[in-house]
C-alpha cells in the first residue's frame, strides 16, 4: 500500500512507527480490490500498487484520528449486516490469525435471506442442468437458496434430500417446500463432510445430482479437504453429478447496469469468501 497514512482494518492499525506486521498478501489483496471496486477510495498506478485517491484523502482526512500507536483511519462500518462479524475480524483474517467458515462466520438469517433472493435467478440454468442429467435424486448441500423446492416442481419424481449443519435453517426449507410442492422431502442435519450420514447403498444405482451454492465456503476447510470429499463421493456414487453453483463476478465496466445493492453485494461476497 503506497502512501503516507495508515490503514485501519478491523483491529489492526498499520503506522510507520510499526517495526513489522506480516499480512496475508492474498486476503490484503482482496481487501484492497473490493475497496477499489466499491468506493472510490482507491486506485492503482501503471505498476499495479494501491494508493488513496484525492476523495481518499479527503476522507482519511476527515475521519481519521492520530494516537500514540499512529494515525488510524476507519473507512468501513462494521455493522454492515450479515457481514458485521466479518469485518469486525478483517484484522486477524489479513494477520492468517483467523480463518473464515473456520474461526467464525457471518450471520446465518441475514445471509439466507439473501442467498434466497438471489436463487431464483439462478432457476432457468438449475432445470436446464436437471434436463440433462434426469435425476433419480437431488441432494442439496446447504439448503438455503429454494432451489431444491424449484427441481421438486419441474421434476416431481426426483427424491429431494436437504442437508444443512443448522436445524432452523432445515426447518425453515422443508416448511417452504412443502408449501410449494406439496410434499415433504427429506431433511438430515448433518456436516456435509459426511457423507455416511445420508447416502444409501441404493443410491450406487441410481442417478443422480448435488448441487449447492455454498463450494466457496466448503473450501474453508482447504482445497485438499474438498478433493478428498469429492473423490470419496465418486467412489461411492459412480455416474452422479456434481453441481457447483456460483454468482459470476461482476466487471466495473457493469456497475452501471445493476442495482448499488447488487452491486455492493456482489463484491461483498468476493472479499469475504
Amino acid at each position: 500500500f503506497q502512501g503516507d497514512v495508515g490503514l485501519l482494518t478491523g483491529d489492526v492499525t498499520l503506522s510507520p512507527e510499526a517495526s513489522c506486521l506480516v499480512l496475508t498478501t492474498e486476503v490484503l489483496r482482496v481487501m484492497l480490490e473490493y475497496v477499489e471496486g466499491v468506493d472510490s477510495l482507491l486506485e492503482r498506478d501503471d505498476e499495479g500498487r494501491f494508493g488513496l485517491t484525492e476523495f481518499g484523502h479527503r476522507v482519511s482526512r476527515r475521519f481519521g484520528r492520530d494516537g500514540l500507536s499512529g494515525s488510524t483511519f476507519n473507512f468501513f462500518d462494521v455493522r454492515v449486516g450479515a457481514y458485521g462479524p466479518v469485518w469486525q475480524q478483517m484484522g486477524k483474517m489479513l494477520t492468517g490469525d483467523v480463518t473464515y467458515g473456520r474461526d467464525l462466520e457471518r450471520e446465518g438469517e441475514r445471509a439466507a435471506d439473501a442467498v434466497f433472493t438471489i436463487g431464483k435467478r439462478m432457476e432457468k440454468g438449475f432445470v436446464e442442468i436437471l434436463k440433462r442429467v434426469q435425476p433419480d435424486v437431488i441432494v442439496e448441500l446447504g439448503v438455503t437458496s429454494g432451489l431444491l423446492e424449484l427441481g421438486k416442481s419441474h421434476v416431481s419424481s426426483v427424491d429431494a434430500i436437504g442437508l444443512d449443519r443448522d436445524q432452523v435453517a432445515l426447518d425453515v426449507a422443508a416448511d417452504r417446500f412443502e408449501t410449494e410442492t406439496g410434499e415433504e422431502g427429506t431433511w438430515i442435519q448433518t456436516d456435509i463432510f459426511s457423507p455416511e450420514s445420508w447416502l444409501k447403498p441404493s443410491f450406487a444405482h441410481k442417478r443422480g445430482l448435488i448441487f449447492s451454492v455454498h463450494f466457496h465456503e466448503f473450501l474453508a476447510r482447504g482445497v485438499e479437504h474438498l478433493q478428498r470429499w469429492l473423490q470419496e463421493l465418486q467412489q461411492n456414487l459412480p455416474g452422479w453429478s456434481v453441481l457447483a453453483i456460483e454468482q459470476p463476478r461482476l466487471r466495473s465496466d457493469e456497475r452501471d447496469k445493476v442495482s448499488e445493492v447488487e452491486w455492493l453485494y456482489n463484491h461483498s461476497n468476493i472479499l469475504i469468501h
